[in-house]
């Protein structure tokens, strides 16, 4: 691996199958958050933003949901930038899992918590967050959520405090769901 400094947008998701590029977005390294500048530009302003996931939508299309810098959490869908309801204690970190439960498809977020952090799954109707689990709690904060190539297990990464001046260290985990 070899790495370069680039201000090369990141891309967001995977392309489609006709060949199309993922989604792309600007970061700001010296904020640690994207700036709200996409490739190719959306059909709506975004504001600057933590995390992005394309959210599959009934009838096969896909939104995009943001967590906002601001602590909101956005759905743009249809050129319409919207607010979702039922996601005030939610963190930074975002990813979708196809389980087959309920809509099929569930967003799984951290939790706002400082210290001992917390990863549920929520289904998203419209522009509301319905609780889809109980939440799993994790021995540290969780620092980032990605979705899996299969899209039916969501890696968590957790970071793990130093204790009484040890070094902080991290841990990778799969998460999946099984529906009741």
């Amino acid at each position: 691996m070899q790495c370069t400094a680039s201000d090369d947008p990141w891309p967001l998701g995977p392309g489609d199958n006709s060949g199309t590029r993922a989604l792309r977005a600007f970061f700001n390294s010296n904020r640690d958050f994207f700036t709200g500048i996409t490739v190719p530009a959306p059909q709506a302003e975004l504001p600057a933003f933590y995390s992005a996931l394309q959210l599959p939508r009934p009838g096969g299309d896909t939104a995009l949901l943001l967590t906002a810098s601001d602590n909101r959490v956005v759905l743009l869908e249809k050129g319409q930038l919207r607010l979702v309801t039922g996601t005030r204690d939610w963190g930074s970190d975002l990813a979708v899992l196809a389980t087959g439960c309920g809509p099929g498809t569930q967003v799984v977020a951290s939790s706002a918590n400082q210290g001992d952090d917390s990863i549920r799954a929520f289904n998203i109707t419209g522009t509301d967050a319905a609780l889809a689990s109980e939440p799993l709690p994790v021995n540290g904060s969780v620092v980032a959520l990605w979705t899996a190539d299969d899209a039916k297990t969501v890696f968590a990464t957790i970071r793990h405090p130093g204790i009484a001046g040890t070094a902080e260290t991290y841990e990778v985990n799969r998460v999946t769901a099984t529906c009741n």
